[in-house]
């Protein structure tokens, strides 16, 4: 859960350090913006029970001013069965069941396509 709690910390402090309110389109694109500022810390990921390393699930599209309430990062089902690590746009990380989370997953893509500001495809995952 810690991961997710700063990979949500690093969009909030990118977002201070930004002029532009939308959020980064991609995981990557937030590293870029975030190297430009002198921060070089790796973008934090996913611990899988086989080892294996994978990014959040993103949903892109929200800007700063939008409710802090918005869960926004999402870990991936490879990481566990049941529980899955969800961020909110406040940077708050917290376990939920797997059905909770593609609920809450669901409501925020509808909320940016309804908003137009992306479309609902636009979550987005990098291994």
């Amino acid at each position: 859960m810690a991961s997710g709690h700063k990979l949500g910390m690093l969009f909030r402090v990118n977002d201070e350090m930004n002029s532009d309110s939308i959020y980064p389109t991609t995981l990557e694109t937030l590293r870029s913006q975030l190297r430009a500022k002198g921060i070089e810390d790796a973008i934090p990921k996913c611990e899988c029970k086989d080892g294996q390393l994978l990014d959040f699930i993103y949903v892109a599209g929200f800007d700063s001013s939008d409710s802090k309430d918005w869960a926004f990062l999402f870990s991936p089902p490879e990481m566990h069965l049941d529980k899955a690590i969800v961020v909110f746009l406040d940077g708050n990380a917290r376990a939920v069941n797997q059905t909770e989370a593609e609920k809450l997953m669901m409501t925020s893509r509808a909320f940016i396509a309804q908003s137009r500001r992306s479309t609902p495809d636009k979550a987005v995952r990098h291994h």
